[in-house]
């Protein structure tokens, strides 16, 4: 079989497979993530799935702070399923985020996303979605990525 080949799948046995690979780095930041009782099936490829969620995942545990509250969640909206990494931290300076998904050269900067925004952007529109950053009222910085509900070929 194709492991780029997308399937229907579970998006909850993705999230889950990504909490336990990174519950050590959890446990370290103090962090707690919480999540919905349920998740919907989805149709997209499983290894880039949890490539998307190990990197979302990961960046709020780096970016949230100490004790980093790291909410992840999901909504039905206008035909595609929307997934969300959300956490207290400092946040993205508003200069920055255009450049947010964009991968640049690490070796001259301090601080970068690196590559793994730009994966995330990639592989979601792999999949037929897009992925984005918004800052709410509440100063809660939240990442997101779409897949279709109903996909087309891929």
């Amino acid at each position: 079989a194709d492991p780029s080949a997308p399937i229907k799948d579970e998006m909850g046995a993705r999230v889950a497979a990504v909490v336990k690979e990174l519950a050590p780095k959890i446990e370290k930041a103090g962090a707690t993530v919480t999540q919905p009782a349920s998740w919907p099936e989805v149709t997209g490829v499983p290894a880039w799935l949890e490539t998307i969620w190990w990197n979302l995942l990961g960046n709020a545990l780096d970016h949230g702070g100490p004790g980093a509250q790291v909410r992840i969640d999901w909504s039905l909206e206008a035909g595609e399923y929307r997934f969300t990494v959300a956490d207290r931290g400092s946040g993205i300076p508003t200069a920055m985020t255009p450049m947010l998904f964009q991968p640049f050269d690490q070796l001259h900067a301090r601080r970068t996303s690196g590559l793994g925004l730009s994966l995330v952007q990639r592989l979601a529109v792999l999949q037929r979605g897009r992925c984005g950053y918004e800052r709410l009222p509440d100063e809660s910085s939240v990442f997101y990525f779409t897949l279709p509900v109903q996909p087309a070929n891929f």
